[in-house]
């Protein structure tokens, strides 16, 4: 079976859509609960607009639209993301196969995107931007390299809107284009290939998607780059020499953290030829130098400036998700890799892959056991039964002051409107129809219930009524064996 995999393309396919259909049975059987990311696209989903918060709205357009056809639920929030995730490996699949001409070696390169914590673990843990930008990044690579062998109108116009996808996903995604095009220009064999007039059949179908979003962002400038920026320089110091001093050691931790396992896994299984590879070359792995060069020059360049700080290491995964990409292709131009190496790699995959389902599960089931309850712990669930239970009703307004919690409630009740505090900027407008309307708090500190009174307040035009009675009820977490519990603070106003 494992050899079969490195050998028939099919096969790959066949594990890889297995895989991704597990991960989305797994999620939906885990919890009704939502993390970070879910609970923002549940919770804005209640509008369609050109731009929302510090994240480019790609995945919420596609997700808002998944849902108005088929309703909240955890099977469509993971279904999107699991697709997303498996075209990211077929299309990373596609260009492999492309350079190396080797099903075995492409099949090493796509299954080793499982030996990077960030796209193996994170994005099955909760991210939703990253997911879509990782398959549109991976999208353009291919796009680029098909155009660059055949020069084909439509192959400029996939890389074009693989590229509008991409700067609508994460900006972020900006590096690898930018990188990659300078990369393509500095190179004589290949820069014909930009500079050619086809090459506006890229450009229009870029424009048409990004440009809608990227006005909104001249309108909203400090709400698109705020977050990001405050979170860059979350660390800097007094002195510019201080800050040039964190931010390198930010740097190169994120770069290492993003890529040990990886060489882990290369080293171990493929070892000399592994090793004996470093100084392999040809034209495909000279344009991946460069581009990482020039990304590398950049990155440089934003830490001397002494302002940026910190770096995630997934904030660099449009560019070093082409690791196992680069190391297959210098193992290609140096040696014939023998295929039980291959098959011993995939072997190490699919281990991964179950490594993955089962922490999956491990973290929500048997979190009374570790004593560590994350977010698809807390049962909203419950917690929604009880507010019926109190209003009589299904609620007409849920106000909070968390969009995590917002997202779930929403979930809960599809038909409610959700209003949170931290999204206050989107706009909202309540009339006497929103009664009974929730005021819902995950804190139960005087100061906050306080704000949240005075929020909802504003958005009836109602400040000055008397301060309600609240109530906090304790829900025992999921999987808890009712030994641990959670609890809401809340009000209801008719």
């Amino acid at each position: 079976m494992l050899d079969g995999i490195v050998r028939k393309p099919q096969r790959l396919i066949i594990l890889l859509a297995c895989y991704f259909a597990t991960q989305v049975a797994i999620r939906v059987a885990l919890s009704d609960s939502l993390d970070i990311d879910e609970s923002e696209q549940i919770f804005l989903s209640q509008w369609l607009q050109l731009g929302y918060n510090a994240q480019p709205p790609f995945y919420n357009w596609t997700q808002t639209l998944l849902l108005h056809f088929f309703g909240p639920s955890v099977f469509i929030l993971s279904a999107l993301k699991n697709s997303l995730l498996f075209l990211t490996y077929i299309c990373y699949f596609s260009v492999a196969r492309l350079i190396t001409r080797d099903n075995g070696l492409a099949a090493v390169a796509t299954l080793g995107l499982l030996t990077i914590p960030q796209i193996a673990w994170e994005s099955q843990r909760d991210l939703a931007h990253t997911v879509a930008a990782t398959f549109a990044a991976s999208a353009f690579i291919y796009g680029v390299f098909r155009t660059l062998k055949t020069s084909n109108v439509m192959d400029y116009v996939f890389t074009g809107v693989a590229i509008g996808i991409a700067l609508t996903s994460k900006y972020n995604t900006i590096l690898l284009i930018a990188c990659t095009l300078t990369a393509l220009v500095s190179m004589r064999e290949y820069r014909w290939r930009v500079l050619s007039p086809k090459i506006i059949y890229s450009v229009v179908p870029a424009l048409l998607i990004v440009t809608p979003h990227f006005l909104w962002v001249l309108d909203n400038l400090q709400l698109a780059s705020g977050t990001t920026i405050a979170k860059a320089s979350i660390n800097s110091g007094a002195t510019w020499s201080l800050n040039v001093i964190t931010g390198f050691v930010s740097l190169l931790s994120a770069i290492l953290n993003f890529n040990a396992l990886l060489m882990i896994v290369f080293l171990i299984v493929f070892g000399r030829t592994f090793l004996k590879s470093t100084w392999a070359d040809s034209p495909e792995i000279r344009l991946l130098n460069r581009t990482f060069g020039i990304t590398l020059i950049i990155l440089t360049g934003l830490v001397l400036t002494g302002k940026v700080t910190d770096f995630k290491d997934r904030w660099l995964q449009p560019v070093l998700f082409l690791l196992p990409l680069y190391s297959v292709l210098k193992m290609n131009a140096t040696f014939v890799v023998n295929q039980r190496l291959k098959t011993r790699f995939a072997a190490v995959a699919v281990t991964l892959m179950l490594a993955v389902s089962v922490g999956l599960v491990v973290r929500t089931t048997g979190a009374s056991m570790t004593g560590r309850y994350c977010r698809l712990n807390i049962p909203y669930a419950d917690v929604s039964r009880h507010l019926i239970d109190e209003t009589g009703e299904i609620p007409k307004t849920l106000v909070t002051n968390d969009y995590q919690v917002a997202g779930n409630l929403r979930m809960q009740f599809p038909a409610t409107r959700v209003v949170s505090t931290d999204m206050s900027h989107l706009g909202f407008d309540l009339t006497e129809k929103d009664f009974p309307m929730v005021i819902l708090s995950p804190r139960d500190d005087t100061k906050t219930l306080d704000e949240l009174l005075r929020f909802a307040g504003s958005l009836t035009g109602k400040t000055t009524e008397p301060k309600p009675a609240w109530k906090t009820p304790t829900i025992p977490y999921l999987y808890s064996a009712g030994s641990e519990t959670v609890s809401m603070t809340y009000t209801i106003r008719r």
